[in-house]
């Protein structure tokens, strides 16, 4: 399988990459749908997050500068050590 990439450093609305490529097994692709959007979350609200559209349209999550991870397919985030 080849080494997929989680998040490149630099990224633009509309960018895409692999996630994962281990085929025939695993195959997931990523796009950027949206950078710089306000987020609210149990944990609080977040500024400037990317949301990224993976498996073709069939994952979505946000992304919080300094933080990672705040959404995940209707999961959101409800603590962590640290503040918006």
């Amino acid at each position: 399988a080849r080494a997929g990439i989680m998040m490149p450093p630099a990224l633009a609305v509309g960018m895409t990459w692999i996630i994962e490529d281990a085929a025939p097994t695993a195959f997931e692709d990523a796009v950027v749908n949206s950078i710089g959007d306000t987020f609210v979350t149990p944990a609080g609200t977040f500024k400037n997050t990317i949301y990224i559209v993976e498996d073709a349209g069939k994952s979505h999550k946000r992304y919080a500068p300094g933080i990672g991870m705040i959404f995940d397919d209707g999961l959101r985030l409800v603590s962590y050590s640290g503040g918006p």
